[in-house]
Formats: C-alpha cells, sequence, structure tokens
C-alpha cells in the first residue's frame, strides 16, 4: 500500500514537473493540440482552460485539448469552448422551450383579467418566470420599473379577448426571444386591436429580466377617445379612481371629483400615440396601476408626481433622455 501512494506521488511531481513556466501565451504551444486551448496563468506557468471545458494538464505527455464525448469546439466574444455537441443540443431545446413557453403563457394565458389581477395584487406569485428587478421600456408608452405591474395592470384593468404569440426567434446562447404578439381587446366596448414586438431578455435562470418593446397600431385608439364620449369616459375613469384609490391614502393632488375633473378640462387631452407627457390620456394610463401601486397618484397628478420633467412620469422629455436609458437595451 505504500510503496503504491509512493508511486501516485513520485508520478505527480514528475507530471507537474513537466509544465512549462511562461510569459507569454505562444510559449505554450508545445503542451497544447491547439493555440487556443492554453494559457499562460498569471505570464508564470501554462495552464489548461478548465472552465471552458478543455482537458489536460499542459505537458508534453498530457496535453490540453478537447476531450468530451462527441465534443466541438466553438467560440463565443473570441473564446473557446469545449462542449458535447449532443448534450448541448438537448439542454439548448429544452431552453428554447422553456423560454418560448414563458412569453407565451405571459402573453397568451395570463392576459385573463382574473389571472392578472391575482399576479399584479400578490395572490399569485409568478417570481419563478420573471425576475422580481425586472424592467420594461415600451416605445410610446414609457419606461417601467417592473414587468409585473406595467403588464398585468394592464391586463388586470383592460378585457383582453385574445391574444397570440406569433412571428418569434429565440437565441438560446444569449437568452433572447424576439416576438410579435398580436391582441384584440376590449375598450369602453369598442373592439380594437393592437400589437407588441420586440426583444425579451432572461437571465441565467430562464426568468424575464428585460424588455424592449415597441407598439404597433395603439394609435387607433385615437379614433375612439378623440370624440367627445369617449374623454368624458376618461377624465370621469381617472377622477373616480384619484377619489377611490388616492385621497383615502393621503394623496391631495386634486381635493375631490370635481376638482380633478374641471383640472382634465382645461388639460390637453393628449393621444395613444404620445403617453409620455402632462396629459389626460397619460394620466389616464396610470388610473390603470393606481390601484395595485399607489405611486401612480402621484402620476396622475398636475405635475406628474415630480417638479423636474425629468423624474415625472407624465412629463415630454427631450429626446436625448430617451437614448441614455442603456439599462432597458437587450444586447
Amino acid at each position: 500500500m505504500f510503496k503504491l501512494l509512493l508511486l501516485l506521488l513520485i508520478s505527480l511531481f514528475l507530471r507537474s514537473g513537466n509544465s512549462l513556466s511562461c510569459t507569454y501565451q505562444w510559449e505554450c504551444s508545445s503542451v497544447t493540440t491547439d493555440y487556443n486551448f492554453v494559457e499562460c496563468k498569471n505570464s508564470t506557468a501554462c495552464v489548461c482552460r478548465f472552465n471552458q471545458g478543455f482537458d489536460g494538464a499542459a505537458t508534453v505527455t498530457d496535453k490540453c485539448r478537447c476531450n468530451v464525448n462527441d465534443g466541438k469546439v466553438y467560440y463565443e466574444n473570441g473564446l473557446p469552448y469545449c462542449a458535447d455537441v449532443i448534450k448541448c443540443a438537448k439542454q439548448g431545446q429544452l431552453r428554447y422551450n422553456k423560454l418560448l413557453s414563458t412569453v407565451k403563457l405571459i402573453f397568451e394565458n395570463y392576459t385573463d383579467q382574473s389571472i392578472a389581477s391575482q399576479i399584479i395584487s400578490g395572490a399569485l406569485n409568478i417570481d419563478n418566470i420573471i425576475n422580481p428587478n425586472s424592467r420594461i421600456r415600451v416605445d410610446i408608452l414609457g419606461s417601467y420599473g417592473g414587468v409585473k405591474e406595467y403588464l398585468f395592470g394592464l391586463f388586470a384593468q383592460n378585457q383582453i379577448l385574445n391574444s397570440v404569440v406569433r412571428n418569434y426567434a429565440v437565441d438560446t446562447v444569449q437568452g433572447i426571444v424576439w416576438m410579435r404578439t398580436d391582441f384584440l381587446f376590449n375598450f369602453f366596448g369598442v373592439e380594437l386591436n393592437a400589437s407588441y414586438v420586440g426583444p425579451i431578455k432572461f437571465d441565467e435562470d430562464n426568468r424575464i429580466i428585460i424588455m424592449d418593446l415597441s407598439t404597433l397600431w395603439f394609435s387607433r385608439l385615437d379614433l375612439f377617445i378623440q370624440n367627445p364620449f369617449a374623454k368624458d369616459l376618461i377624465i370621469n375613469g381617472t377622477c373616480a379612481t384619484y377619489v377611490t384609490e388616492c385621497i383615502p391614502y393621503g394623496y391631495v393632488g386634486y381635493a375631490n371629483f370635481n376638482d380633478c375633473r374641471n383640472y382634465h378640462l382645461t388639460l390637453n387631452f393628449g393621444t395613444a400615440a404620445l403617453t409620455e407627457n402632462n396629459s389626460t390620456f397619460c394620466h389616464y394610463f396610470h388610473r390603470n396601476l393606481a390601484p395595485y401601486d399607489k405611486i401612480h397618484c402621484t402620476h396622475m397628478e398636475p405635475n406628474g408626481g415630480n417638479p423636474n420633467p425629468l423624474l415625472a412620469a407624465c412629463s415630454l422629455k427631450p429626446p436625448p433622455f430617451y437614448y441614455e436609458q442603456t439599462e432597458y437595451d437587450v444586447n
């Protein structure tokens, strides 16, 4: 037993003693089957890139190599990786199915008002598919800190009659789904349609972390909301919500329903294609979210929640503001 242990120690010593010292990576060429499989660690010794799947001891007799079954070397961001092609294909297919099923679950099933209400109220926890620190940017509607608040606040307050995810593409390496979702919804008794298009980014746990979407056909709302009857409904709905959801919680932007209504009768009504300005329609948009997060009560008030237009919700931002919002970029 002692002899076997001694032989093992001698073998390990000799093996480690054969490792090359180096200052530059090219000096490790004799101990690897490919220049890219080895590195000159800390400009001291040749070491195989174990963290990238390569095997070997970086010696003449045990060179760095891609040694897995059905192994294949692929490159990402200029770095080589040794991977089992069959295993990776299976894992890629599993992630493809997971990402796509999550998108379809949200945009085809969770658009139901009763389900959306449970999600936004916290009765139904979906942290397993949407990261609590997620964020969303929707062209013409604005940028929001939480995907759940924005999406399910809208779904809970609007009757989605039908929705379907189509024209999608899935990148399982980067964890991104590009998609288009078409909606048919009921807006004050009028059936209208709109679409979301854009990328959705997932984290390493396959949870949504960023949405960067644009809307199509949303401006069709203007065909309805610009008539006097619809304007009256929107103003009354906004002020009724403020009275019931905000005033009892200490918000004093308006003294009562009539105070709120009179202000909005003099305010620019706005359009569906421009919601980030101090307008009635912007206030109405936040009215949909106020029952779930009282911060939106301030967004319904005259200064949009902050006298600084860059910090206010309902305020027209200068063009550079939108280009500087890199935290919503999906790369």
